[in-house]
């Protein structure tokens, strides 16, 4: 396992108490429900909707697209995480993306879901061909579900966060990216601490700036276990972007 391999295993190794499970459950709902809204009819079925999340993690997304009866498959390139969530009985293959991965080849989903991956592509140029990789994937009509830091938001905390993080992500530069790609932009939602609407995001916002970064460890505690990271991260902006395949 090289040293990457070994940062994404300890990343995803901390533990969230039950009340980070619970806002965490809560968190992934809300993005199910902008899916939903994105396929429109289709999800009306939803036995019968194709979902690839490509970079799954420990597969919290993972479980509530299941439960909800979604076909789900998964791409994860860590081998840890990837036999993980197979000894779960989650389908996820063990794969680098973009790249020629022969499980899928032939096949094409309904939705695409990244949730904080864009921002660990070297360049922009990988970010680019990684979207392009995106869309050769998704069957006609489908949507691109992607969740990330606004670097407009985190300022520094988007690198001291997380060595891998290296494009940088902001709702306008992934809107481009989509556009670029021939993608049509459905939605795009801001989120704070979990809220989407405007005055609860603003209200964590105000408290981010004025409550000092060694007294939000104990908050931070009360969601994850021995919390690897900057605790002001979870008063920082984070967007979803929705397009369709054109």
């Amino acid at each position: 396992m090289n040293t990457q391999q070994n940062y994404l295993a300890w990343a995803q190794s901390s533990k969230k108490s039950g009340i980070g499970r619970a806002l965490k459950r809560w968190v992934e709902k809300t993005y199910l429900s902008a899916i939903c809204d994105a396929l429109g009819e289709r999800a009306g079925a939803p036995a019968s909707v194709s979902l690839l999340e490509i970079g799954p993690g420990n597969g919290e997304f993972a479980h509530e697209a299941i439960s909800f009866g979604f076909s789900y498959s998964a791409i994860e390139r860590s081998p840890v995480l990837a036999q993980e969530l197979r000894e779960r009985g989650i389908d996820c293959i063990h794969s680098a993306f973009p790249g020629r991965v022969e499980e899928l080849s032939g096949r094409q989903f309904d939705c695409i879901y990244l949730s904080h991956v864009l921002e660990h592509q070297d360049t922009r140029q990988e970010a680019v061909d990684f979207i392009a990789a995106v869309a050769e994937l998704l069957a006609p009509g489908g949507i691109c579900v992607i969740n990330c830091p606004n670097v407009l938001s985190h300022g520094l905390l988007f690198w001291n966060s997380d060595y891998t993080h290296n494009f940088i992500t902001t709702p306008l530069r992934v809107r481009n990216l989509l556009i670029d790609q021939g993608f049509d932009i459905v939605l795009e939602r801001r989120m704070r601490f979990g809220f989407w609407s405007w005055l609860p995001r603003g209200i964590v916002a105000v408290c981010g700036s004025l409550v000092r970064p060694w007294m939000l460890a104990p908050v931070a505690r009360l969601f994850i276990k021995g919390y690897p990271n900057d605790p002001r991260i979870f008063f920082r902006e984070n967007f979803t972007v929705i397009a369709r395949r054109s």
